[in-house]
């Protein structure tokens, strides 16, 4: 889940170390005030809104974990995560690929799914936060995808155990 603090801040919600939105919330509100809090929702939305895929997979984890008043919906969390994924976004691939191993909102396939977290991990582990911006940020989906990757080759999920191809 990943909520955007600011244009140059964006952190797992597990980095924070709160398991809801309203914890989140509370916390940012401490930290940074009322007005910063305020404006993560209508940051995420325009970003949804202009298509840009930081948006589109904002919009997706609501469907994924339920937020805002979202009911989970895995078809609809997949169909935006391809959308983000279609525009090279390493967040898209890697979740998309998690939900196509596992077969959730999309048929089950490990092999496919192996292949989208390949894309992901191939990518830089810094882009540019919004085209044009110049600000870099790491690149959400990548680190997640090696770990995924490396996990899979270790244990021979979907592939052949490998501690090589596992180490890199």
């Amino acid at each position: 889940e990943i909520y955007t603090l600011s244009l140059h801040d964006a952190l797992p919600i597990s980095m924070l170390q709160v398991h809801s939105r309203e914890d989140m919330n509370e916390r940012i509100e401490r930290c940074l005030g009322s007005v910063m809090s305020a404006g993560l929702e209508y940051r995420i939305t325009e970003r949804y809104k202009k298509g840009l895929p930081v948006g589109i997979c904002g919009e997706a984890h609501k469907y994924m974990h339920g937020l805002d008043g979202y009911k989970v919906d895995y078809e609809m969390g997949a169909k935006l995560f391809t959308q983000a994924a279609k525009k090279g976004s390493a967040e898209g691939l890697y979740n998309l690929g998690i939900l196509t191993q596992e077969g959730k909102g999309v048929g089950r396939d490990i092999q496919e799914g192996h292949r989208l977290l390949l894309q992901a991990a191939a990518q830089d582990s810094m882009t540019e936060l919004l085209p044009g911006s110049g600000v870099m940020n790491r690149n959400l989906g990548v680190a997640e995808a090696q770990h995924s990757l490396g996990l899979a080759y270790e244990n021979g999920v979907g592939v052949p155990v490998s501690f090589a191809h596992a180490r890199e």
